[in-house]
């Protein structure tokens, strides 16, 4: 039967840590760790929940949203979805700002 190998010399004395270096509040991994990148900039908030609804509207309303939605579209030379426009409906509606 062939014994263990000898993995002593795979070790470097640099890289092997106190095992109670925790308890002295982490001063051996501080020392590892190289230095803190420049700032970066601040995450984008993120965006406001939303909640997916669904509603059954006669054809006559449904064709003039997806009418006013191609116009406003065209007139704002980006896409305006149908969402945004009922959802500013509802917020003029409840004064919602």
């Amino acid at each position: 039967m062939k014994k263990k190998p000898d993995l002593s010399s795979f070790q470097r004395p640099a890289l092997v840590k106190d095992p109670s270096a925790f308890l002295d509040d982490a001063v051996a991994d501080r020392a590892e760790k190289p230095a803190a990148e420049p700032s970066k900039p601040a995450p984008k908030p993120a965006a406001p929940a939303t909640v997916a609804k669904l509603f059954r509207l006669s054809s006559e309303v449904a064709a003039a949203i997806k009418r006013d939605a191609a116009e406003q579209s065209i007139a704002a030379g980006k896409r305006v979805t149908e969402a945004e426009i009922i959802e500013q409906m509802a917020r003029d509606h409840y004064d919602l700002g």
